[in-house]
């Protein structure tokens, strides 16, 4: 008994092998190919038959479009293949189970057409316009159905309380697809699917407003606008909107914090020592140093490569102005840093300044 249900296991797992063995799909993918027809990337994939009906989604996270099609094989070998044209950068067709699909890496999400001719499934994926433009199309595509699409009606300038310019700009219907290109001098901001009215196609020049910006173009640009704002200097932007209002802010950065130096250089001021009289012959600079600590009752601190002798015979200055003489004399310098003066070579001061700076800098760039 035991060896009969032995046999019909045998057998069925023959017939099971022989049957997946022999498992075959409606389509083939024979070639993947992709051309640059300027603004667009197009993607042929060439079957052996009907190619059904592919279906195409996207994902964010990383941007990417993935074709995929139902019981198709692909016979070309896998692997990426780099693309590095506008926003596409590379493709990879595989085959997972019984279907076959095509991704597409993006650098930012990117609008895309499927079409379908013959033994062929095109994919034409745009190359060079944000993904606002998908949306753009969608705008245009509903506003085709309402007989009119959205239009520039009016472009409104005004001055903030704090001194930015707000490009106020009136469509005819809320929702309009924008992206913004920052350039040095120039702000650039396309309107999508838009027109512009004719009473609105003049510069404005709002340069006596003393606001960053200085000049207001809009012009046609293909099924869309562009406002082209120039600007003066550094400048900051944040574009929104409010029901048909699209509103452009543009303001000065805000001034950065100047970090007070720990060390400051000594600066020329008015002499207000009590008055002192030096007069020596051949005596040791760190001795005279030493002299002027206490009388003005400052802390001193002199570096060890402080050495060499001087003469002087000063009568009736005041100290720190014998101080300064003493310094300039022997090539030497002083820095402050709270109640305390340190003294030191010139050279040696200034390649301390050179690494108090660098560390802030690299400091500041983390």
């Amino acid at each position: 008994m035991n060896r009969t249900k032995r046999m019909t296991r045998t057998i069925l797992l023959l017939i099971g092998t022989a049957l997946l063995a022999g498992q075959t799909f409606a389509t083939e993918v024979t070639d993947v190919r992709f051309s640059d027809q300027g603004d667009q990337l197009r993607f042929v994939l060439t079957t052996d038959g009907d190619p059904g009906e592919p279906t195409v989604f996207t994902t964010d996270q990383p941007p990417r479009i993935v074709l995929e099609m139902n019981d198709t094989s692909l016979s070309v070998p896998s692997g990426t293949t780099p693309v590095g044209i506008g926003a596409v950068q590379s493709y990879m067709a595989v085959s997972a189970g019984n279907r076959m699909r095509l991704m597409i890496d993006l650098s930012r999400s990117v609008a895309y057409e499927l079409s379908t001719q013959g033994d062929s499934v095109i994919l034409n994926v745009d190359s060079g316009v944000s993904s606002s433009q998908s949306m753009a199309a969608a705008a245009v595509s509903a506003a085709s159905t309402s007989g009119a699409s959205n239009r520039v009606e009016n472009i409104d300038f005004r001055r903030g309380p704090d001194g930015q310019s707000r490009v106020i700009v009136d469509m005819s219907r809320p929702g309009v697809d924008i992206s913004v290109d920052e350039r040095a001098g120039q702000l650039r901001i396309n309107l999508f699917g838009a027109s512009l009215a004719e009473n609105q196609m003049q510069r404005l020049d709002v340069a006596d407003f003393a606001t960053p910006v200085q000049l207001i173009t809009p012009e046609p640009r293909g099924d869309g606008v562009r406002l082209a704002l120039d600007i003066g200097g550094p400048y900051t932007h944040l574009a929104y909107q409010a029901e048909r209002q699209l509103i452009i802010e543009v303001a000065r950065p805000e001034a950065q914090v100047e970090v007070a130096r720990e060390l400051e250089f000594f600066q020329e001021r008015e002499y207000t020592g009590r008055r002192v009289t030096l007069n020596f012959q051949d005596i040791a600079v760190r001795s005279v140093l030493q002299l002027i600590a206490d009388i003005s009752e400052l802390n001193i601190v002199v570096s060890d490569s402080v050495t060499g002798n001087l003469t002087l015979r000063l009568a009736n200055v005041p100290w720190d102005q014998a101080l300064d003489i003493i310094l300039e004399t022997r090539n030497l310098d002083m820095r402050e840093s709270g109640n305390v003066r340190w003294v030191a070579p010139t050279a040696e001061i200034a390649a301390r300044e050179a690494q108090i700076l660098q560390a802030r800098a690299q400091l500041q760039e983390l």
